[in-house]
């Protein structure tokens, strides 16, 4: 599935084939619960209130997530302006276009095989990325790439991180 909506559709027909219809109806409204306790926030907020995110799946070569990608959709739920949304699917990104971009807030994917968490790392130690605002005030974090790039009920748990990471203005609670 690459939109929630093809998240949902997926639970609906493994609960149709395995005889679960009922629990995938309530996991699946569930997650809307949740996903609409997020969109509540982030709908309301003005253009200029949006902030501008990078989201890298590695680091070498720089790769983010562009649109027509589950995390592109995630980080507009979640308030965000993705700056990688001119590219398509998961493509290579200049550093000079992250810099130029200036992300308010940078996210990378970790968790993956012998190089976990180098992406992170590279958000962290990229000197051309010292500039940025999203280093300048501390805004650079990881999230575990089971939440985002497997799509299913853990997709909202990954929302909820992103809007967090995001807009942690509206989500005190």
């Amino acid at each position: 599935p690459k939109t929630i909506d093809e998240v949902f559709a997926a639970i609906t027909l493994v609960g149709k084939v395995t005889g679960a219809e009922k629990e995938a109806a309530r996991l699946v409204a569930d997650m809307k619960d949740r996903i609409k306790h997020i969109t509540d926030r982030t709908s309301r907020l003005a253009e200029s209130q949006k902030k501008r995110v990078l989201e890298i799946v590695w680091h070498d070569p720089l790769m983010a997530a562009g649109s027509g990608t589950l995390h592109d959709e995630l980080i507009n739920k979640a308030g965000g302006i993705n700056i990688a949304h001119n590219l398509t699917d998961y493509a290579d990104i200049s550093l000079e276009a992250v810099i130029a971009a200036n992300p308010e807030v940078m996210i990378a994917d970790v968790g993956m095989g012998e190089g976990e968490n180098l992406p992170f790392q590279f958000l962290m130690s990229e000197p051309r990325l010292k500039d940025t605002d999203a280093r300048k005030n501390n805004r650079v974090y990881p999230i575990n790439v089971e939440l985002v790039s497997h799509p299913g009920p853990l997709t909202v748990d990954a929302l909820e991180q992103l809007a967090n990471f995001i807009h942690p203005e509206l989500f005190k609670d």
